[in-house]
């Protein structure tokens, strides 16, 4: 009996886990668990792989409809995502805003039943039949067509939602297809003049949006700026202004006994359209000449082609220590980036500076000058670019090459040469320079060091699965560093990029010395990610003149889950260091932890985080160490403001007491609800510290503010007060404060300062370290004054990008060829004005000589079709099928179109 009741709880317990881990099954619970997130949330956070049809069929499963509708009204909520993505083509992760009745009870109920939810109206503009019982059959059909139209409700709704946040937030995206003149009148849809000074002051606030765009074709997506008085809804100023005549046209008029036709004939016109309008005929909207205005989109230097850019910046530091002594550096920065059509970007940086380090032991002046020159992305062929620099840089550095999930492989600062010539599957690397250290706060010195550093490198992607690639470099007469030669080879294999990738690295230097590391990862699904590896490195392995992490062997693997409400993360990691056989000190150390941030509401999210470590030394005298740790917080949304709680407590219990220790730390922070150019800060905090022999008790208070005073005006500052009372210290009092500002003076003059004051007084009668009071006292300085200025708009591509690099032009003739030969002889003529199509959509016109030419096109295959419904008969082409061209990097290709008499 016993035997049977076994068996029946397995196979219980067995259709369970059958049920449970069926795909059907874990889908259906995947999407229970997401409708209710968007339900509580109001977005939706689209999965791998997921369109929006996936999406409305999902909320909708049994109404086309309402599928239809769905997509209609979550393209208009979410205009700044679908304006640049396809709506098949999401990236995993994106969350778009849900329609209200998407996730409401109306909602969910139209699920079940396939019904249309009716959008809500005012009983006020809607009569029904209630309010109305005298009305007859014909007036309730009105109703109700009334009520079968919603869109331009809808559209009012989200005009309205869109003004208000705008005021809210001082800034606007644009919308797909939307133009300054549809914003002023969102803003401003009765008042003509008000529209004008709209459009002309953000036309000024945003040159980095008009300086590069047609005001009638602004990109989706940019943010402008809007001016003050319309999100602090200034009618006042802005009443004044519209009050002051306008530079228009109206203006230069002669006077009024001096009308010209065209006033008289739009006179005429203007009592034409009062009559039409009087009797009830429709009449359509338009603007007469009269009222339209110039804008200024810039200066001529703006319209240049070739971006540019110009900064200049004069910095002061100076830093008082009692310790340290005095520190002032100062000098003059300066960057020039222009960017041309067949060369690449040019950048040229210089650096002037002069520093002073005065102690009370020596005093140490110098001045120093870095110049770089770079050249980035210049076409050599259809496939390859080239990155140049001269000057003050890092030696060369690739993300496979040299790196990794735990170990990575630092670069070298020099005086030298880099170049890097790169295709989409290949790079090659070549630097030689002068090795050396950056010095300074500030403004960056260079300080030799005596060594030369040379190098190359290549990698290749083999398929699109598999990439090779290595890298040599030889370090010679450094002043710390012996000399060396080093190799750097790595491989990586990724059946699908998307799902997992191994990599592996190999690195050893002339001394038989040498280092292996490698890195996994798997993605089970978009949110869940498990990685893996392992590394040795020798105890004296070189690479360059930097600091490896050498003599050291572990492995670790690290599991992460991200979630809509919940992120977690767990591993162990496991090292050794000393791993030499006589190495005077060996560890080993096991760690196991864990991070886990829940998000329960909009207003509340929890989050713990925790670890358990165990030690073993081996030295003159063993150790064991055990520690623990756990963090924990609590971040909650209060009508008075955001506030966050943390408490963290960890130990450590070792068999020598000195190096023991317990440490408890509790803080509280609170983010104040304050107007927008406002924010104020808080922080509370104390801390026991027990040390062998001594316990520490530590208070702190700090308060941070920042305030936006004009558009071009902002200032900070940050205090804190801390008390401290330790059994060998005792007790310390300490102040720390700071102030910034930053002061746009003109659109392209600017300035900052920042200034901070710290000081520390002991009270010797406490402690059993000092014998008289002591105070110590630090004030800092950092000055800015700086110059920035772009112009100039990017190089606009004649010719669809088919992947390749770099462009060319394409130029030509259309000619009447008499003697139907297809080359043009003397005599010939040529033909004006005829259209001609680049890809299909780029039109040129052939001037006066016939020619035409598009330039800069994108290097690579094209075709040119020439518009044949234009051509005056009898003349035509005798193929008229497009001219495939092939472009090539700086050069010019030709197609030239003989025009022939279809008649004969």
């Amino acid at each position: 009996m016993r035997k049977i009741i076994i068996n029946n709880w397995l196979h219980v317990a067995l259709l369970f886990l059958v049920v449970a881990f069926s795909p059907s099954y874990a889908a259906d619970v995947r999407t229970s668990e997401r409708i209710e997130a968007a339900k509580d949330s109001g977005v939706w956070q689209v999965a791998e792989g997921e369109t929006l049809l996936d999406i409305a069929r999902t909320l909708f499963p049994q109404s086309s409809k309402l599928q239809n509708r769905f997509i209609k009204d979550v393209t208009g909520l979410n205009f700044e995502i679908f304006g640049s993505v396809d709506q098949n083509k999401f990236k995993p992760g994106v969350r778009i805003k849900l329609p209200d009745y998407a996730l409401s009870e109306t909602g969910i109920k139209a699920r079940k039943k396939t019904e249309i939810p009716k959008p809500i109206i005012k009983p006020s503009r809607v009569p029904t039949e209630k309010s109305q019982p005298e009305k007859t059959k014909t007036t309730k059909t009105k109703a109700t067509s009334k009520q079968k139209k919603p869109a331009r409700a809808t559209r009012d709704n989200s005009a309205s939602e869109r003004v208000q946040q705008a005021r809210r937030s001082g800034k606007i995206r644009v919308a797909p297809g939307e133009n300054i003149f549809r914003l002023a009148r969102l803003f401003f849809p009765q008042r003509p003049k008000a529209r004008q000074l709209f459009i002309q002051d953000v036309i000024k606030l945003n040159p980095e949006v008009f300086n590069n765009a047609r005001i009638n074709a602004i990109p989706a997506g940019a943010v402008l700026k809007l001016p003050s008085y319309v999100w602090r809804d200034d009618t006042k100023r802005i009443q004044e202004r519209e009050t002051k005549p306008l530079p228009d046209r109206a203006q230069k008029q002669p006077e009024k006994d001096q009308q010209t036709k065209t006033d008289v004939s739009d006179q005429q016109e203007k009592n034409k359209k009062d009559e039409m309008q009087q009797t009830g005929l429709y009449t359509d909207q338009y603007m007469s000449e009269s009222e339209l205005f110039t804008i200024d989109v810039g200066s001529k230097e703006d319209q240049l082609p070739g971006r540019r850019l110009l900064e200049m910046e004069y910095q002061y530091y100076f830093n008082k220590d009692d310790f340290l002594g005095d520190e002032t550096e100062q000098g003059l920065h300066t960057r020039y980036r222009r960017e041309t059509m067949n060369y690449g970007e040019l950048d040229f940086e210089l650096s002037l500076s002069d520093f002073t380090q005065d102690d009370s032991t020596q005093n140490h002046e110098g001045s120093d000058a870095l110049i770089t020159i770079r050249q980035t992305a210049m076409p050599i062929s259809n496939d390859f670019l080239l990155n140049n620099a001269l000057g003050h840089q890092r030696s060369s550095s690739d993300p496979f090459l040299h790196g990794g999930y735990r170990f990575r492989l630092p670069t070298s600062p020099m005086l030298g040469y880099s170049s890097d010539l790169f295709s989409s599957n290949q790079r090659i690397q070549w630097f030689a320079g002068l090795t050396g250290a950056y010095e300074g706060v500030a403004l960056q010195q260079f300080n030799d060091d005596g060594g030369t550093l040379i190098g190359a490198s290549y990698q290749q992607e083999l398929t699109p699965n598999i990439s090779v690639g290595g890298q040599i470099s030889n370090l010679q007469g450094h002043e710390e560093v012996a000399d060396h030669s080093s190799i750097l080879l790595a491989g990586k294999y990724a059946p699908s990029s998307n799902i997992q990738s191994h990599e592996l690295h190999f690195l050893a230097d002339d001394n038989s010395n040498f280092g292996i590391w490698s890195d996994s990862k798997y993605r089970f699904t978009p949110g869940m990610i498990f990685r893996y590896g392992a590394f040795y490195i020798d105890p004296d392995l070189l690479w360059t003149d930097a600091d490896i992490a050498d003599d050291q062997q572990g492995l670790y693997l690290r599991f992460d889950k991200q979630g809509f409400r919940n992120n977690f993360s767990a591993g162990y990691d496991y090292f050794e260091t000393g791993i030499e056989n006589n190495a005077p000190i060996t560890s080993s150390n096991h760690t196991v932890y864990f991070n886990n941030n829940y998000r329960v509401n909009r207003k509340l999210t929890l989050g713990v985080a925790g670890s358990v470590s165990q030690r073993e030394f081996t030295s003159t005298e063993n150790d064991e160490q055990d520690s623990w740790r756990v963090n924990g917080f609590v971040y909650y949304r209060l009508p008075l403001g955001t506030s966050r709680f943390e408490i963290n407590v960890s130990e450590l219990n070792s068999q020598n007491p000195a190096n023991s220790r317990e440490n408890n730390r509790i803080r509280w922070s609170h983010d104040w609800k304050t107007p927008q150019r406002y924010r104020l800060t808080t922080e509370l905090s104390a801390e026991n510290e027990k040390l062998f022999e001594d316990e520490l008790q530590q208070y702190t208070a700090s308060l941070i503010y920042r305030q936006e005073v004009f558009d071009n005006l902002t200032w900070g500052a940050t205090v804190s007060v801390i008390r401290s009372d330790s059994d060998q210290l005792g007790v310390q009092d300490g102040t720390s404060a700071g102030v910034d500002a930053r002061w746009q003076m003109s659109p392209h003059w600017y300035t900052s300062l920042s200034a901070n004051y710290n000081e520390t007084t002991t009270d010797a009668s406490t402690s059993s370290f000092f014998n008289t009071d002591n105070n110590v006292r630090t004030d800092g300085l950092w000055l800015t004054v700086g110059y920035a200025k772009t112009s100039g708009r990017p190089y606009p591509n004649f010719g669809i990008q088919n992947g390749s690099s770099g462009s060319g032009g394409i130029s030509g003739v259309v000619f009447f060829d008499e003697n139907r030969d297809g080359i043009r002889q003397v005599g010939e003529k040529l033909v004006q004005g005829v259209v001609l199509l680049l890809d299909g959509r780029y039109e040129a016109r052939t001037d006066n000589r016939g020619r035409f030419e598009y330039r800069p096109v994108p290097s690579g295959s094209h075709h040119v079709r020439l518009a044949v419904e234009d051509l005056p008969l009898p003349w035509g082409l005798d193929d008229e099928s497009p001219v495939q061209v092939d472009v090539r990097v700086r050069q010019t290709a030709e197609a030239n179109f003989p025009l022939v008499r279809v008649d004969q």
